[in-house]
């Protein structure tokens, strides 16, 4: 190659690279207009593809038009023109993998917290996809590359035993993700007790679940053990049951113990939110030399743990005044837990 051919080829790419930066940041304008308009926020990593997807396939174009104006040899233009083939094709796909990011993040916005199956079906769908977008692109690569994608396949389909031994806990992972699509016994945000592992799920991915515990550690979890394990789910329970005592002193008298236990139970069914009226029991359960003990036992109608306390907190401020108004005494400090 002569030296104005060297010159027209560094031209050529300047100007694909120049271009394709000025259509990215033509990309992005639009997807701010988008959101300034009210059509959905994009993330920024389906942002980043988006754009990057355009800026490529320009690079791609730049390069196929511009070959028809310059005097380059053919095998020179024959590694342009494959060189854009490659361009068009990582285009392809970055387009795909951001427009279903954008899609996801929209249906993950719509979605209400509530809602367990999108909290579910939404990261899980999301992972599975893009793991076929990036399959597709691989095979679309290979034979890109000269390499007979359908005799590979066919291959595989003979050696499908052997890959399959090598890859045995994979592919359990993979059956344990889709367990917990089709099964849904959690979803993100669920507070979750997998046999010894206790915390909050915070990631389903197609080979482990992450779990955060109460002392802010992750675990990861397979999801081939889910398949087996038993799964406890707080976070799908319609109420939390509270079961405490309360214990006085035994100089306290039938009356005032019948008068605190009536007004209590009538607080709790009238004058406290999220409470199940009929699952409410205050009743003198224990009698003992040094104290007598009230039994209370309420369900709260809520899936938030600080729904629970706060509510929690009403009914023992309450107990604890309405103990002073009714010259009640505490024994054994207040609120001790029931013996089982």
């Amino acid at each position: 190659m002569n030296t104005p051919q060297w010159l027209q080829a560094g031209l050529l790419l300047v100007a694909a690279l120049a271009i394709a930066t000025i259509v990215s940041l033509v990309v992005r304008a639009v997807l701010r207009l988008r959101e300034k308009v009210g059509l959905g926020t994009v993330s920024v990593r389906a942002a980043r593809m988006i754009r990057r997807a355009f800026g490529v396939a320009t690079v791609g174009l730049v390069v196929i038009f511009g070959l028809q104006v310059t005097d380059l040899p053919l095998d020179v233009e024959a590694k342009a023109v494959f060189g854009a083939e490659v361009a068009f094709l990582v285009a392809g796909a970055l387009l795909l993998l951001g427009l279903w990011e954008a899609t996801c993040d929209l249906l993950a916005a719509r979605s209400k917290p509530s809602e367990r199956a999108e909290r579910l079906l939404i990261p899980v769908i999301r992972k599975l996809v893009r793991a076929c977008i990036l399959i597709l692109a691989f095979l679309a690569t290979l034979g890109l590359f000269g390499v007979n994608v359908a005799g590979l396949l066919a291959g595989l389909g003979i050696g499908g035993l052997v890959v399959a031994l090598a890859a045995k806990d994979s592919v359990e992972n993979i059956f344990g993700s889709v367990t917990i699509l089709f099964d849904m016994p959690f979803a993100i945000g669920d507070w979750v007790k997998i046999d010894k592992v206790e915390g909050v799920v915070e990631e389903i991915n197609l080979r482990s679940t992450k779990v955060r515990t109460f002392e802010d550690s992750i675990i990861t979890l397979p999801n081939s053990n889910l398949i087996k394990a038993s799964v406890e789910n707080y976070g799908a329970r319609r109420f939390r049951r509270q079961r405490f005592f309360i214990r006085f002193l035994p100089t306290s008298t039938a009356p005032q113990l019948l008068d605190f236990t009536a007004k209590l139970q009538a607080f709790i069914e009238n004058d406290l939110a999220n409470v199940v009226p009929d699952k409410t029991h205050v009743r003198i359960n224990e009698v003992t030399e040094t104290t007598i003990g009230v039994l209370v036992v309420t369900y709260f109608e809520t899936d938030q743990y600080g729904v629970e306390i706060e509510t929690r907190e009403k009914l023992l401020t309450f107990a604890l005044n309405l103990a002073q108004e009714l010259d009640l005494h505490l024994s054994g400090g207040p609120f001790t837990p029931p013996r089982s």
